[in-house]
């Protein structure tokens, strides 16, 4: 007759186990240490790691003193690149980072998915002159706002959205 028992696993696990996640806030980086999600150039954003003298970070990263997408200063192990790559990981759960594109027309914001060809291209729409059009041209949150005006007072100029300007005679009292 045998005894029951168990044998004892050891499994190592990462203090960094969400570095250089994309992320869009920090509830995307939850692990062992206090991570934040923090801007990279382009107005990217991936996951740090919370990072100290008792707490240095892996190889490939720096601890720095950086701005999180949560708008306050933070130590964080970043890529020494400047960039973070799609990892596995990422590409499997649909991980994404947000982005903008930007014109004299205004600001759409977006996001850039981690595919297995690497991190697709924004998303955003481009932003264009307002028209009438049911739509938010230049994505400033506000749809077809100045854009029906024929120049005439005796109409009153209004958009119908996807039916286009309307511009009604004045009547008279």
């Amino acid at each position: 007759m045998t005894g029951a028992g168990s044998d004892g696993q050891y499994v190592c696990v990462s203090n960094f186990s969400h570095l250089c996640l994309p992320c869009v806030t920090v509830e995307g980086c939850f692990g062992d240490t206090p991570n934040a999600c923090v801007t990279y150039g382009d107005g990217l954003s991936s996951c740090g790691g919370g990072c100290n003298l008792e707490t240095p970070c892996p190889s490939g990263y720096s601890c720095q003193e950086i701005a999180t997408t949560a708008g306050v200063e933070s130590f964080q192990c970043v890529s020494t690149a400047g960039v973070c790559l799609c990892s596995d990981l990422a590409i499997e759960s649909s991980l994404a980072t947000p982005c903008q594109i930007e014109n004299e027309h205004g600001t759409c914001t977006g996001v850039r998915a981690c595919l297995p060809e690497g991190l697709s291209d924004c998303n955003a729409n481009t932003p264009a002159e307002e028209t009438c059009n049911g739509v938010d041209d230049d994505c400033d949150g506000s749809v077809d706002e100045l854009t029906c005006d024929d120049s005439n007072p005796c109409t009153v100029d209004s958009c119908d959205g996807l039916d286009g300007c309307a511009f009604e005679p004045v009547v008279a009292p």
